[in-house]
């Protein structure tokens, strides 16, 4: 299932912030950060549904972040 999020990640740090937290919630994702769309999308590729979840973790970390319908 691919989870597509609107976010504020612009910046190497924030970017470290994401991987570390994707990466330890799900090991085995795929995922991308364009940080040059103007939405800066997070894209990832998951067996499952994780977007509530995911949304949850990185606003925690500060990340603000919105699933792109």
């Amino acid at each position: 299932m691919i989870t597509v999020l609107k976010t504020n990640i612009q910046e190497a740090e924030t970017i470290a912030t994401a991987q570390t937290l994707i990466n330890k919630l799900l090991p085995n994702a795929v995922w991308s950060i364009d940080t040059e769309d103007c939405d800066h999308v997070l894209r990832i590729d998951y067996a499952t549904d994780v977007s509530a979840v995911l949304i949850k973790a990185l606003q925690v970390a500060g990340i603000d972040c919105e699933e792109m319908m």
